[in-house]
């Protein structure tokens, strides 16, 4: 075998590309950065992120049930800052969180006072009766 390779090597001269094997085409220099989430795009921004991932209830009460939030460092800097408190991330955006529904059903109830045909209204009938329409 050894011989074999010797007299190959010693017959007439073999151009480079005809002993190895083709080169793969160079790779470009500045390959193009993956696709970030909105989480993590936001992150690099510098910008505070939160979203709701999904919701569950219960079909047979549906006035029971749980939301699922993913958010970033800066998120919760930021609730830390606006006075919101807790021990953890989990906590101060739970805090936050029922801030919100508390603000939705305040002005919901500021809405339906404010609407002439949900008012309510007194007359005294005298007698100490009272009249509600």
């Amino acid at each position: 075998m050894f011989r074999k390779l010797i007299k190959w090597l010693l017959e007439e001269p073999k151009e480079v590309d005809d002993v190895l094997p083709p080169v793969l085409p160079p790779r470009p220099e500045s390959l193009p950065a993956p696709e970030l989430s909105p989480k993590e795009q936001a992150t690099a921004e510098g910008r505070p992120w939160v979203n709701v991932l999904g919701l569950e209830f219960d079909p047979q009460n549906p006035t029971v049930g749980s939301f699922e939030l993913d958010w970033n460092e800066l998120f919760v800097k930021q609730l830390l800052m606006s006075g919101f408190q807790g021990d953890t991330e989990e906590q101060i955006v739970d805090q936050w969180f029922q801030s919100i529904c508390r603000h939705v059903v305040a002005e919901t109830w500021e809405q339906v006072q404010a609407d002439p045909a949900n008012r309510v209204s007194r007359r005294d009938l005298g007698n100490g009766r009272t009249e509600v329409g």
